[in-house]
Order: C-alpha cells, then structure tokens, then sequence
C-alpha cells in the first residue's frame, strides 16, 4: 500500500526527504508496539530495522520491551526451581 501525505516546505529543512519514510515507520511501529496493537516482530518488520536496533529505540523511549507482572515472573521463577529438582 502506498499513503501519500503533504509536508509543509519549512520543515524540510530539518528532516531529509529521504529519512522522512524511515522516521515515519519507527515512529508508527513504536507506537503501535506500545499499545500492544504489534508484537515486536510485526513492529521490527514493519519500521525495517532488526530486532536489537528496535530494542535500543524503545530503550531511548522508555518503552517496556520485557513486560512481566511480579505474579508472572515469581511463578516463572517456581516452575525453574520445580524443574531443577
């Protein structure tokens, strides 16, 4: 698909046309990945950047990427110890 949109001249100056599309999908990806609207796959997938280069975005943006509750991760934690004995 193929979204075109109007960008006023003035703020040319501050991004490369080039980069706009990059910074646009980023954006977006962060965006829906913090919503919970992507996973990070579909989010690194759609922004075109790997996984860690995306990790270190949301690390920039303070964005949770290992989102556990102190329930979930006290039962993981459980279930490593049952399976170590």
């Amino acid at each position: 698909m193929q979204i075109t949109f109007n960008i006023p001249d003035n703020y040319i100056l501050y991004i490369k046309p080039e980069d706009i599309e990059k910074n646009f999908k980023l954006n977006t990806a962060l965006i829906m990945y913090k919503q919970g609207k992507f996973s990070i796959s579909q989010a690194t997938d759609f922004s075109g950047i790997d996984i860690y280069e995306f990790i270190l975005e949301c690390k920039k943006l303070e964005i949770p990427v290992i989102d556990y509750s102190v329930n979930e991760i006290q039962a993981e934690l459980q279930e490593l110890r049952e399976e170590l004995k």
